[in-house]
């Protein structure tokens, strides 16, 4: 068994209730109250054997529902996670609340795979320190530090879940703080990414009121996405625009898009594609994160896709009736581009990390 098979399994274990973990079309655990409940044998045993249809099906994942198994009902999360699909039943909705203890599993399995990870490059970095081979020491250092922000941003997206969200909105100049953001962004993108574009179509009045951290935390963090999707090549474009009293952020890309099948709760928490790790980390909290922040608002997030040909995220942003000639707040913060480092860690490739130095 893998080291992190077997710390997921040991986390999983310690769900209060039954958790149940399927890959390949295979059941590969369940803790001790799943096997007290649906079967003592039951890695042994087929899924469709043992749980109804509606938790397998592709339409099932991100779902909470009630089902009944052994003649008892029970709520069910299911979330399908780069670990394979995570089922959790328990007897006492909401489910949610409960739930928080599997996601809790998958996103420590992602920090212990990194910790992995950190503790290889070291030993890399040390054994090259024996050889005073500078390049080995200066590239393990580079991909520690990517490492380090992606367990960094990891905590982030969790406390954002964790905390009631309260936005505290101020008069903003939403064109500028868009385009200090997105001119950060591009000078962090490796060489030969296409620049990400702003498109500014608030002519008559770009003020708005919003939470500035929040909103440009919800755009990172689409951007994340279109930058983990989107080839070298492809255009990644943020356009602002205004309706009636309403403002919208609207990040488009030219990416691989998401199958329809897949699109069923997909501001779900903890919801990845299964091919994720063919595009780099991903915790599946990013377009969670951004659907919070927009209620937060009073706003709203609507995801379009189409395989192949790319995504849309529209944000709307309600009420946003602000005299002409009101006085914008504006604050560039002085580590911007650690912000846009962290919060697009799981995006960029080690290079992006520098300068280079030994640690």
């Amino acid at each position: 068994m893998l080291i992190e098979d077997h710390q997921l399994y040991r986390i999983l274990g310690a769900v209060p209730g039954p958790a149940i973990l399927i890959r390949q079309g295979a059941i590969v655990f369940g803790n001790a109250a799943a096997r007290a409940l649906i079967h003592p044998h039951i890695t042994r045993c087929p899924p469709g054997e043992l749980l109804p249809p509606e938790l397998l099906g592709e339409e099932a994942a991100g779902a909470e529902t009630t089902v009944t198994i052994n003649g008892e009902e029970l709520s069910a999360t299911v979330m399908d996670t780069g670990e394979g699909r995570l089922i959790l039943l328990t007897t006492d909705p909401p489910v949610r609340d409960m739930a928080v203890s599997l996601t809790d599993a998958v996103n420590l399995a992602t920090r212990n795979e990194l910790a992995l990870y950190d503790v290889s490059l070291q030993a890399i970095s040390d054994m090259a320190r024996e050889r005073s081979d500078l390049a080995t020491i200066q590239h393990a250092t580079l991909l520690r530090r990517s490492a380090h922000r992606l367990t960094h941003a990891a905590d982030n997206r969790d406390r954002l879940f964790r905390t009631k969200m309260m936005a505290d909105p101020v008069v903003t100049d939403l064109p500028r703080e868009v385009g200090e953001l997105i001119g950060a962004v591009n000078t962090v993108l490796e060489p030969g990414r296409r620049p990400i574009v702003v498109e500014n179509r608030m002519t008559a009045n770009p003020l708005c009121r919003v939470d500035q951290g929040l909103i440009m935390t919800a755009i990172l963090e689409l951007l994340s996405n279109s930058l983990k999707f989107t080839a070298q090549e492809g255009e990644i474009r943020v356009i602002l625009s205004k309706s009636g009293a309403s403002a919208y952020i609207t990040v488009t890309d030219q990416g691989c898009g998401v199958p329809a099948d897949q699109l069923s709760g997909i501001f779900s928490a903890y919801r990845r594609r299964p091919d994720v790790r063919s595009y780099g980390w991903g915790q599946g909290m990013g377009l969670g994160v951004v659907q919070r922040i927009m209620a937060a608002h009073g706003g709203a997030a609507i995801f379009e896709s189409s395989q192949g040909h790319g995504s849309t995220v529209k944000l709307s942003l309600p009420s946003q009736n602000v005299p002409p000639d009101a006085k914008p707040f504006h604050r560039y913060p002085e580590n911007m581009n650690e912000i846009v480092l962290t919060a697009l860690s799981d995006a960029l490739p080690a290079s992006s990390f520098g300068p280079i130095s030994q640690e």
